[in-house]
């Protein structure tokens, strides 16, 4: 039956009414939802830990033995800024500070500042540029160049960098990366400075394979303007077994001034399933030890291998694993095992336990001008505090 002319005249205009009621209605919402929305751009969660701690051997001399208790406080601030999908920005900021009861010679409490800036840029699809800068500052007793077996007590130790990177994609499978870094380090009057160049080429194979070669070249100088540069090039392999595990293998050899080709590795594998993670990685490569010699004779041959198993959520946080290190050149041979484990409980959002225990032990010689001393020693330092994130959005895992 046909509705008359003067009714469907009538039935618009209530539908503009409400129509425009609508419109009314979802200005307060647009206003209230716009902040949420500008809020989601910028992600924070900067937290605060105080902590007692046991250091067995604080200064990790082999067999001095001299253990202590301390206090720690600790603040640790990563922001995370993408204002549009093909733009984001990264930035944290640490410090830590200590103070030991019975060593009142240790009378600089600051023990670590470390911060990081990171840019990404993607103008199209495939192509991105990165830079990235870092700052890191430590007066900690045997943190400086522990790997190395590095007995320094407690020495400050400054360093900087910086890096940037350029990776374009060709047609569907084909990738270009491209980079360059700079890094320094001083440890009381001795300096590191080191110059990086990298360009890697890979290829899809199927849908989880990818093939490529990279090639690096670095120059190192010293203090006293010592020169020493060395290049790797490397056949690398990047497989993803299934959604939960992938890994990536690298391996190639490095060309040394005035020596020979020396073998050059790098390996990673990860699973990951629900709330848990395991990360394994080894890598072979030129090492740098921080002496009173001449540059040649501060750099030999570094092995480390690491396995870190991880289980998170909202409330929890659990990580543990041990990692291996080898250092060896014309004066040095040492080996340093350490183990970690580490656990925060988050019972309410902003409130927090955090306890942690590392076990290290080194072994192996290192040649002096006077005679060959044996380095072994054991450190066990383990810490129980608080955690406070008024600001904690995540949960546990992104504790410091």
């Amino acid at each position: 039956m046909a509705v008359p002319a003067k009714h469907d005249d009538r039935h618009r205009q209530a539908k503009l009414n409400l129509c425009r009621g609508r419109s009314w209605l979802l200005i307060p919402i647009v206003l209230l939802g716009a902040e949420p929305v500008r809020a989601q751009r910028l992600a924070w969660n900067p937290t605060l830990s105080a902590t007692a701690a046991y250091d067995s051997n604080v200064f990790a001399e082999a067999g001095s033995g001299r253990e202590d208790w301390l206090g720690t406080l600790a603040i640790d601030v990563p922001v995370n800024f993408k204002p549009d999908p093909r733009f984001d920005a990264l930035a944290r900021f640490a410090n830590v500070s200590e103070r030991y009861r019975t060593f009142t010679q240790l009378d600089d409490p600051r023990a670590r500042s470390d911060g990081r800036l990171a840019f990404r840029f993607e103008p199209q699809p495939r192509t991105e540029f990165r830079l990235e800068g870092t700052y890191r500052e430590t007066n900690r007793p045997a943190e400086v160049f522990t790997d190395a077996g590095v007995e320094l007590g407690r020495a400050r130790t400054t360093g900087y960098g910086g890096s940037a990177g350029f990776t374009q994609g060709f047609g569907a499978r084909s990738t270009l990366q491209l980079g360059y870094s700079y890094r320094y380090s001083e440890v009381t009057s001795l300096e590191d400075h080191v110059h990086s160049g990298n360009a890697a080429l890979s290829v899809g194979v199927g849908g989880r394979t990818r093939l490529g070669v990279r090639g690096v070249f670095d120059r190192r100088f010293s203090e006293t303007q010592d020169q020493f540069d060395s290049g790797a090039v490397l056949a690398a392999w990047d497989q993803e077994v299934s959604r939960r595990l992938s890994f990536s293998l690298s391996a190639g050899a490095r060309f040394v001034e005035s020596s020979d080709a020396r073998p050059e590795a790098h390996a990673t594998a990860r699973w990951e399933r629900g709330h848990w993670l395991v990360h394994a990685s080894y890598a072979r490569t030129l090492g740098y030890v921080p002496r009173r010699t001449d540059l040649p004779q501060r750099i030999g041959d570094s092995d480390r291998a690491e396995l870190q198993v991880v289980f998170s959520s909202r409330r929890l946080r659990l990580a543990a694993g041990p990692t291996f290190y080898w250092t060896r050149n014309d004066t040095q041979d040492t080996r340093v095992w350490r183990a970690l484990a580490e656990a925060s409980f988050m019972p309410i959002r902003w409130l927090g336990l955090r306890a942690s225990y590392s076990y290290l032990r080194q072994t192996g010689t290192v040649e002096t001008e006077v005679e060959v001393r044996d380095v072994e020693g054991t450190r066990n330092v383990a810490h129980l505090g608080v955690v406070l994130a008024p600001w904690n959005r995540r949960g546990a895992e992104s504790l410091p």
